[in-house]
């Protein structure tokens, strides 16, 4: 079984989350990583209209 390890990025905003990621991927694959983004929560949940300023509480 292959090891597979995780990294997390955080910050706020213009932190250089991207640049970050960005340099992370050229630099492990060219080391013969293969490199994989899960996408943030909070992006993918408001994404498929689940937010808080959706809610109604009956």
């Amino acid at each position: 079984m292959q090891e597979i390890t995780k990294i997390v990025i955080t910050g706020g905003p213009c932190a250089g989350k991207t640049t970050a990621m960005s340099w992370l991927q050229n630099e492990f694959t060219e080391k013969g990583y293969a490199v994989l983004f899960v996408p943030e929560t909070a992006t993918e949940l408001i994404g498929g209209g689940v937010a808080p300023w959706t809610w109604t509480i009956n």
